[in-house]
């Protein structure tokens, strides 16, 4: 075994600068390509993290909305209620108590 794998070194040494160009362009091709996709996947990422974060702040500017005119039905319909009962400052302050 060992002298096939010193046969594979000697091939690698023997093989001339054809070969050791052939492999570092390879290399080159490789690592170029991992970079790439790297890059492509880390873009993709931040669009859809974008997105999705646009699309959250719309519902929640929806639902604030919804909250915000809840809340002053709430107040206009208890503001009815004790105006029709009170008519006095002592009324009024017993009824928000």
């Amino acid at each position: 075994m060992n002298a096939a794998t010193d046969k594979g070194k000697n091939w690698f040494l023997r093989g001339g600068l054809f070969a050791k160009y052939v492999l570092a362009l390879v290399g080159l091709v490789v690592f170029v390509l991992a970079v790439n996709g790297a890059l492509e996947t880390w873009i993709s990422y931040r669009g859809i993290k974008s997105t999705l974060t646009d699309a959250l702040s719309e519902k929640a500017d929806a639902t604030a909305k919804r909250i915000e005119q809840s809340i002053s039905d709430l107040e206009r319909q208890i503001s009815w209620v004790t105006r029709a009962w009170s008519n006095t400052i002592d009324l009024r302050r017993a009824d928000y108590a």
